[in-house]
């Protein structure tokens, strides 16, 4: 099992060289001995051995310097040291020297054996390896699918197999999935075998191991004995067997990226019973390669062919510019077309718009007939055979196998030999040119790709066909043409929408005389006028819309999408005798329709004040020239779009930037100009984040201690964030509330893992309360004094005598006025809050209401030994107010200096006006000299229940209730109250209302 193998024993011992020479042997190996080092390089030099046992001490040289010298004869060379004197050092130096192994003296036989295999196994997958990537290079640096194929059979060679084939992929369903498969070609080692085999049709769906082999990537298929097949054979290798002498066979598909792209078949000359798996692999992982080269071949083929097109079709468009002969236009294109898609035959024929008969002008591969008896042979016309129906039916046709479609029509002794077919139809805007086919002798020949390009030539041949036709009618559209280019080109300078329609209303007059014209929109189911020239009345011509439908010249044009000549426009049509048509004279009337391929865009109107001036001649160049104003406004508006587009997209992305900005502009202003201080702090209490209050109150506002008691606080209430808590501070000169609240957790633990705390400042809701509070307390108060004094009287009543009842009931009745004053004032502040205070306001001197005041409170003046004197203004100011309430006010001001006024004070009541704040005031002063009003009370005084420490230290009763109604009255006349005090000196209240008039 070892024969071939090479083994080379270099010892000067001959007994060793002899017995190992004779135990190799027995075990299949060939073997020579050499008992120096230069014998040994003798026979070295004469072919290569596989191994080498070299004892390291020779009589002639070193063992390790022959070591070096037999590597440099044959690098794969394994060479294995054998020495009786065994060290370290000299086991390292062999080693490095490229030694395989190192065995000492006496030899163990079963180790040496086992060295030697080992070696040589080595040795074979390590010229494997290296013949497999050559073999892999070569495959990749592949020009063609023949070269990979060749390359691969020439790398199977390594594996033990003689010969590599390609079956590829040939047709696919709608969805991709393969069909169809065909052999491609084969190589034997060094040997070409059957390139281009014969026809083998391998139908995927009948094939379940063909479907296999292309589906399943791990699939291999391996005929170990092809002469005991364990199943059917597929057909493509029964074609194969008759060229080549196979025993065994590999089969794997070719999926790279899973797509299943056909498969290959290695071919062995022995049976392949024995194959390891190993060794299956390597074939497997060999085919890999191969695949990756063939799909990538076949991509640079079918960009090769795709260019190879574009290049067919761009020497039609420049060959077709160049001729205006049809025979030579039709016949250089299908030769091109035929060579190109490699079509045997083919023909061209021309349509005669009279009879519709099929002329042929063209033919290819028809080398025995001429064009002329080739004609009468076919002799068809539209709607009759296969050509007949794609230019009957205007589309093309792809037919795999003649002999299986009811339209082809056999002409023996012509196209017997014909099986695919391909039909064209050859078609110029919405004229029938013709057609064209081109025929092969294979079934399925014409793929999709060859359709495609068949359009596309067909389009342009007939373009040509149609020019070629034209310039032999008619020369003198030459000069017509060269006009419409003009103005094509003058209009497809701009893509400015009016612009494009004046242009297009100037190159018209060029192009087609007028003496009116309009262009017209189509928009949903009318036309309107944008454009106009010629009218008289242009303005009122400009913006008009025609609805269709109706029985009109507009409605035929759009309908019919074809020109329309009206010879007598006000004689055929009312709405041309009307206004605002009738002033242009119209009588001769052209329209024509506007259009971009199938869109329609609108039509251009050409009128003339002379009848039956309009042609057909006429109306060609100007359904021409709307062609191309049609591509200009189709143009202009897109670029319209485009603009809009533009702009509201640039709009959209402005606003929503400005939104974000807004956005965060507005979180920032919250945080930042929010009242209340809000604080960002972590589980344990320590603060990450404030916003500027909470971070004034921590630095700036808050003393070291109070901001110390604030700090701990915080630390508390995160700490038992879970419970939401709330707390409130009493520090010096502020009450703040806080309030805690988790906002995310740790794992799922209870524990958060961040707390938000909002601190509130709620020091002047305390206030409040505290004012509340006293209110209450002297509201209590107040209303117990009086009921307590009224139980009294009502108790002295019921038991004085008669002649005392009546002095017991007068104060009875004034403290139920006294208590109804304190009733009243709480219910007008409970109004003014509601706003359900109203002033029947009227205009009258405020010297009558000073005077009233005065009057009023003299006795309790008198009572109190008090001069109350009035000084009005001379002539009083006159203002708009409600009496009543105004006399309230100066009722409450009055009384409030006579009550702080010691005996033998002086009060002042005055009136006049002023100025303040830019304008003129009515002002009412009431001056006292009683005790004055402390500073620290001076801007709470007109506060709701507050009242000052001079009542409450003389035992005034009071609500605290008076001023503020006071101001509140005021101020809902539009003035205001201002007051001036000194201690000990008195006090100054003055009331600014708006000047109605001064008299």
């Amino acid at each position: 099992m070892n024969k071939g193998q090479h083994i080379l024993i270099v010892d000067d011992d001959e007994g060793v060289r002899d017995s190992l020479s004779l135990i190799l042997k027995k075990r299949g190996y060939e073997v020579e001995t050499a008992g120096t080092g230069y014998e040994a390089l003798d026979k070295a030099h004469e072919h290569p051995f596989n191994l080498t046992l070299l004892d390291i001490r020779l009589p002639d040289i070193a063992g390790t310097e022959l070591l070096s010298t037999l590597k440099k004869t044959y690098p794969p060379m394994m060479v294995i040291m054998v020495t009786a004197h065994a060290s370290m050092e000299t086991a390292v130096r062999a080693l490095n020297e490229g030694a395989y192994a190192y065995v000492t003296k006496p030899l163990n036989i079963e180790y040496v054996l086992a060295t030697i295999k080992q070696a040589l196994e080595k040795q074979y997958l390590t010229l494997e390896m290296e013949s497999l990537y050559r073999a892999i290079r070569a495959i990749g640096e592949a020009t063609s699918l023949d070269d990979i194929v060749r390359a691969a059979a020439e790398g199977a060679a390594t594996l033990g197999l003689f010969y590599c084939s390609l079956v590829l992929v040939s047709a696919t369903d709608a969805r991709g999935a393969p069909t169809r498969c065909d052999a491609f070609s084969g190589y034997v080692q060094g040997d070409t075998w059957n390139a281009k085999p014969p026809i083998v049709d391998i139908s995927v769906p009948d094939s379940p191991i063909v479907h296999r082999l292309l589906h399943e990537p791990d699939f291999v298929l391996v005929y170990a004995d092809i002469h005991d097949p364990p199943g059917p054979i597929p057909d493509h290798i029964h074609v194969m067997l008759q060229a080549v002498d196979v025993r065994g066979l590999v089969i794997t598909g070719l999926n790279p990226r899973g797509r299943p792209i056909g498969f290959l078949n290695f071919g062995s000359a022995d049976s392949l019973r024995d194959m390891p798996d190993q060794h299956l692999r390597r074939i497997r992982a060999y085919a890999d390669q191969v695949a990756t080269a063939v799909e990538n071949r076949l991509l640079l083929d079918s960009l090769e062919q795709e260019k190879e097109h574009m290049d067919l079709l761009y020497r039609l468009s420049q060959r077709l510019a160049e001729s205006l002969d049809v025979h030579d236009v039709a016949q250089w294109a299908l030769d091109e077309i035929c060579h190109v898609l490699g079509a045997l035959r083919g023909v061209v024929m021309v349509r005669a718009p009279q009879d519709d008969r099929l002329r042929l002008v063209a033919v290819s591969g028809y080398d025995a007939e001429s064009v002329e008896i080739l004609d009468r042979r076919i002799n068809l016309r539209v709607g009759k055979g296969l050509l007949g129906w794609a230019a009957a039916h205007q589309r093309p046709t792809l037919v795999s196998n003649v002999m299986q479609d009811e339209r082809w029509i056999t002409i023996a002794g012509l196209d017997d030999w014909v099986y695919s077919a391909l039909s064209v139809p050859l078609i110029s805007g919405e004229e029938l040119v013709g057609g064209m086919s081109i025929y092969s002798d294979q079934v399925g020949f014409f793929t999709v790709e060859h359709l495609r390009l068949a359009e596309s030539a067909a389009a342009a041949v007939a373009a040509a066909i149609v020019n070629a036709r034209l310039f032999e009618a008619e020369r003198q559209q030459r000069q017509e043409a060269e006009t419409l280019r003009k103005a094509a080109l003058a209009l497809a300078t701009t893509l400015d929408r009016e612009e494009v329609i004046e242009r297009i209303l100037a190159q018209l007059q060029q192009v087609v005389p007028y003496d009116s014209a309009s262009v017209q929109l189509l928009e949903g189911d009318q036309t309107r006028i944008v454009g106009g020239r010629g009218f008289p009345n242009l303005e009122e011509i400009i913006g008009l819309s025609f609805p269709l439908g109706e029985e009109s010249p507009n409605d035929q044009v759009i309908r019919t999408r074809r020109p329309f000549i009206v010879e007598n426009a006000m004689a055929d049509y009312a709405e041309f005798r009307r206004e605002p048509h009738a002033q242009a004279g119209i009588c001769s009337w052209l329209g024509v329709p506007m259009q971009v391929g199938e869109h329609l865009v609108g039509m251009i109107t050409l009128d003339k004040q002379e009848s039956r001036f309009y042609t057909q001649k006429h109306a060609r160049l100007a359904e021409a020239f709307a062609a191309q104003a049609a591509i200009a406004i189709e143009n202009a508006q897109l670029y319209r779009q485009l603009q809009t587009h533009a702009v509201q997209l640039e709009e959209r992305v402005q606003r929503r930037t400005a939104q974000l900005q807004a956005q965060n502009a507005r979180l920032e202003a919250i945080l930042s100009s929010t009242t209340d201080g809000i604080i960002v702090a972590d589980a344990r209490g320590e603060i990450l984040q404030t916003n500027p209050i909470a971070q004034s109150w921590l630095t700036h506002i808050l003393r070291p201690q109070d901001g110390q008691q604030f700090y701990d606080a915080v630390q508390e209430l995160a700490l038992r964030a879970a419970e939401q808590p709330v707390t409130i501070l009493e520090l010096s000169g502020f009450d703040l509330e806080l309030v805690a609240a988790p906002i995310g957790y740790l794992d799922g633990e209870d524990a958060a893992a961040a707390v938000v705390i909002v601190v509130h400042d709620v020091t002047h809701l305390k206030a409040l309360d505290r004012m509340k509070n006293r209110f209450v307390s002297d509201v209590s108060h107040e209303l117990r004094n009086p009921i307590t004094t009224i139980k009294l009287y009502a108790t002295l009543i019921q038991q004085a005598p008669m002649e005392k009842r009546g002095e017991y009931l007068d104060a009875l009745i004034q403290e139920v006025d006294r208590q109804a004053r304190l009733v009243e004032n709480i219910l007008q502040i409970s109004r003014i809050d509601g706003r359900r205070m109203e002033l029947a306001t009227r205009r009258l001197d405020l010297n009558e209401l000073t005077e009233n005041a005065v009057l009023g409170h003299q006795i309790l003046a008198h009572d109190k030994q008090l001069s109350l004197e009035h000084h009005p203004a001379n002539p009083g100011p006159i203002v708009q107010v409600d009496p009543e309430r105004m006399m309230q006010v100066l009722n409450n001001l009055v009384e409030n200096s006579l009550h702080y006024t010691p005996a033998g004070g002086r009060v002042v009541v005055s009136t006049g006006s002023d100025y303040l704040d830019d304008r003129t005031w009515a002002v009412a002063t009431v001056v006292d000299t009683g005790l004055g009003i402390p500073p620290q009370e001076l801007s709470h005084i007109f506060e709701r229940f507050f009242r000052g420490s001079h009542p409450r230290k003389l035992k005034i009763s009071g609500t605290g209730l008076g001023l503020a109604i006071a101001r509140e009255i005021v101020e809902l006349h539009g003035g205001r109250i201002t007051v001036t005090s000194e201690v000990n000196h008195g006090s100054t209240f003055t009331v600014w209302l708006p000047l109605s008039h001064t008299s």
